[in-house]
């Protein structure tokens, strides 16, 4: 999984529980320490020549709504980003899929992460009656999932916080799509080292929080997005 250096203490929310936690930095601020800062790998060098290839670290989904770069700020060649309202990966998407293709074919990315948020105006959409066609057809995956796990969110007494659960099962769900795409599915056929993971970022109060999936090809998709329900519900006091 992508290493992130710095760990601080666990600023959780009185609303759940979790043992899979990190402070993020500063959104102006960089995991790494100081990438940002030592200038970009990859950039063309003072003598005017090209510096050498830097295979890439990951391929981040994010949200157009608050897109992962914010929460990542590394150099450029490290991580490869791919914004979309809601950080959806479908299979009608042409641009996600082939910005995939690109990170884990040409660029040999190991790391496939979706970024979701808490409190996404995409996701609030997904639920709301808006009269909007194009939108509405984008967002019905989520409308999907919310019907799907209505059961769950409906335990969860605060509109926030069901919200909030909703996005964290969002970023579940598309963990799921990508490893369903026949992009990462042939290059498990091929024995590539290649995981899929997740987080969801709290913007109020920096938490950024990992979910108990990481597929790597050779552990179970069913059994790992079984465990991050079980994991949801545990965090989200759902009896």
């Amino acid at each position: 999984m992508i290493n992130f250096n710095r760990r601080g203490k666990i600023n959780l929310t009185d609303r759940r529980q979790s043992v899979n936690s990190l402070i993020a930095p500063p959104v102006n601020d960089s995991f790494d320490g100081g990438a940002a800062a030592q200038g970009r790998i990859g950039d063309r060098r003072m003598d005017g020549k090209p510096s050498s290839f830097h295979p890439s670290a990951g391929f981040f989904v994010g949200c157009s709504d608050y897109p992962a770069g914010e929460i990542e700020r590394v150099s450029s060649p490290a991580i490869i980003l791919h914004d979309n309202i809601a950080n959806l990966v479908a299979e009608t998407d042409i641009n996600c899929l082939s910005a995939m293709q690109y990170a884990v074919e040409v660029c040999r990315v190991e790391n496939i992460v979706v970024v979701g948020h808490h409190g996404c105006r995409g996701v609030k959409a997904a639920i709301e009656n808006r009269q909007s066609d194009i939108l509405n057809s984008w967002l019905r995956p989520v409308r999907r999932l919310a019907s799907e796990y209505k059961f769950l969110l409906e335990q969860i007494a605060d509109a926030a916080d069901r919200l909030d659960a909703l996005c964290e099962l969002n970023v579940i769900e598309q963990i799921q799509a990508a490893c369903r795409t026949t992009i990462v599915q042939a290059a498990w056929s091929k024995d590539r080292e290649l995981s899929v993971s997740g987080l969801i970022y709290d913007r109020q109060n920096r938490l950024l929080e990992s979910f108990c999936v990481h597929i790597n090809g050779r552990n179970s998709l069913a059994a790992q997005s079984a465990a991050a329900i079980a994991d949801f519900e545990r965090r989200w006091k759902i009896v």
